[in-house]
């Protein structure tokens, strides 16, 4: 398998990519603001079907085996399931 994307690898180096640049590209990617980590967490649940991390936690029911606290923090990679 390396050897195969070592063959690849070696095969497309040498030959020229012929790039032109963009401006309105370029615009664009410079001017980007980029997302924290709660945003990128609540796209990534977002993306995934699951809701923001606010809405996971309003949807947590106080008689869950793992209820959340006053100073639980969401975001904060727990993996209790509840």
């Amino acid at each position: 398998m390396v050897a195969k994307i070592l063959r690849q690898v070696a095969y497309f180096q040498p030959h020229p990519y012929n790039l032109v640049p963009v401006e309105f590209i370029q615009d664009f990617l410079s001017n980007m603001k980029p997302l924290d980590e709660d945003d990128l967490y609540n796209k990534s649940l977002s993306r995934e079907g699951i809701g923001t991390a606010l809405e996971i936690k309003k949807k947590r029911h106080k008689s869950s085996l793992f209820p959340l606290r006053k100073d639980d923090n969401i975001n904060n990679n727990n993996t209790d399931a509840g």
